[in-house]
């Protein structure tokens, strides 16, 4: 695929001795001397439309063979991931006429969303959704309009419109990228009721090391928290404990960051509403899917069950905590370790560049290698975290692979299907947790036994209140 320069917007130009895409390699043609001191002074703020600007009534339609299987909620639909022979209806969801006759506004949101206008300053406001072109776009902004809202000052970026399979959580992480690929911004905030888009918009924070990120997430009532979680903390991979280390949160193959894959880029049919400044010509199509990631069927969730992410793997997961015997407190405790360790249950993979894995390297680093049992070159990478608890090293994979029967040690990939990847967390659980914890209401035991670092602590222990909460409502923890 041919990558093409990142180029400065109209009005600005390259700052000499810099790279292309580096935070701070453009400047004002009209303020050259103003600028050079700091070239990159501008902000970004960033909103979602459904659910954060406005109630939704549009649901998007999974279809397999000319019927539908499946009907999914915006908040269903960034999580979803479609299954050999599926595709998207978006009929509903493209209708501007649906989104003006049935979106109720979030008032709170929309008085944010005013304020930040009028006192913008040096800063530049977007709307960034999960939604592909509207068959009306008038009708579409003229919603806007109803509302006092300045739309047409307003960039409304469609993520629906990049191709391919990829959630739309890092579907609006292409476009994210492509402001700060400009080199103008040094600070980017972003507003979204999905925890799936503010994890993958704080993922970026790797990349852009330079740039200020802050994510709040937007509830219901149109309340919006900045999302405290050190969410690069949840990403990092956690400290080696005994025989066991167990990696923070991976990754499903993470084209992100991988410098062995292409990066994402924004196709040049992915236009913007109302946009000023038009896009850089770009590749067409994101690159392919990485062959090596396996994914189980949909499982549907029944009704009441508790389903606090809206991933189908959620409810994978506890069906087998389930089949095992792990119910009540326990399983509230084991679900909210789940729900940390695999990002909501969306990442199958430990994060990571390749390199980032010789830190498990017998060349770079014998001693955890040793720990972990990898004895050749290259084991770190190759049995890298994987699965809903992040199975690591080769000694694990080894032992998780003889009591449960499935050859890991030679197949460690298999270790990322998601069937059976609710086995091994399951396998890890009743081995390396359950012996260790007496009581599974002290978050603090049950997180010290997975992670003797106590990373991602407060999110785990919010977690769990969250699920103990769910099945005492739902009756489903028993």
């Amino acid at each position: 695929m041919k990558i093409v320069e990142l180029k400065c917007w109209p009005g600005y130009e390259r700052v000499p001795g810099t790279k292309a895409g580096a935070v701070g390699s453009c400047r004002k043609t009209s303020s050259k001397n103003e600028d050079a001191a700091n070239p990159a002074n501008l902000g970004l703020t960033i909103f979602d439309i459904d659910d954060t600007l406005m109630h939704t009534t549009a649901k998007i339609r999974v279809v397999k063979d000319g019927k539908t299987v499946r009907e999914l909620t915006n908040q269903e639909f960034n999580n979803y991931k479609l299954e050999p022979g599926e595709q998207f209806d978006f009929g509903e969801f493209r209708s501007a006429e649906k989104f003006a006759k049935e979106s109720e506004p979030i008032r709170p949101m929309i008085a944010k969303l005013k304020a930040i206008m009028k006192n913008a300053g040096n800063s530049k406001v977007i709307m960034l959704t999960a939604r592909a072109d509207f068959d009306d776009r008038d009708t579409f902004l003229d919603t806007f309009r109803k509302y006092g809202i300045d739309i047409d000052n307003i960039h409304v970026h469609r993520a629906g419109n990049i191709p391919g399979p990829e959630t739309p959580a890092l579907k609006k992480a292409v476009w994210v990228r492509r402001y700060l690929d400009t080199g103008m911004y040094n600070r980017v905030r972003l507003y979204d009721d999905s925890m799936s888009n503010l994890r993958a918009f704080k993922d970026l924070k790797d990349e852009y090391p330079a740039v200020d990120f802050k994510a709040y997430y937007v509830g219901p009532s149109g309340s919006s928290t900045v999302v405290e979680v050190d969410l690069k903390g949840k990403l990092a991979t956690g400290a080696v404990a005994g025989a066991l280390a167990v990696g923070q949160g991976g990754a499903l193959v993470n084209k992100l960051t991988d410098p062995d894959s292409p990066r994402y880029q924004v196709p040049k049919d992915a236009a913007t509403y109302q946009m000023k400044e038009p896009p850089r010509e770009l590749p067409k199509s994101l690159p392919a899917a990485q062959p090596k990631q396996q994914t189980a069927p949909q499982v549907r969730a029944e009704p009441k069950a508790v389903n606090l992410t809206g991933s189908p793997y959620e409810t994978l997961m506890r069906k087998v905590a389930q089949a095992s015997g792990i119910q009540g407190t326990e399983l509230a405790a084991f679900m909210a370790q789940m729900a940390h360790e695999s990002m909501d249950f969306t990442r199958m993979y430990e994060k990571g560049i390749k390199r980032y894995f010789n830190r498990y390297d017998p060349r770079y680093n014998p001693g955890t290698a040793k720990i972990l049992g990898n004895t050749r070159a290259g084991d770190g990478y190759k049995y890298r975290g994987r699965g809903f608890i992040q199975l690591t090293g080769r000694d694990n994979y080894t032992r998780a692979g003889r009591d449960l029967g499935i050859d890991l040690a030679n197949k460690p990939d298999l270790a990322a299907d998601p069937k059976i990847a609710a086995q091994i967390a399951v396998w890890f659980w009743k081995n390396r947790v359950q012996p260790k914890v007496d009581d599974f209401s002290n978050v603090n035991d049950v997180t010290r036994s997975i992670n003797p670092n106590m990373r991602g602590l407060k999110d785990r222990a919010e977690n769990f209140k969250q699920y103990q909460v769910a099945m005492a409502d739902t009756g489903a923890d028993s």
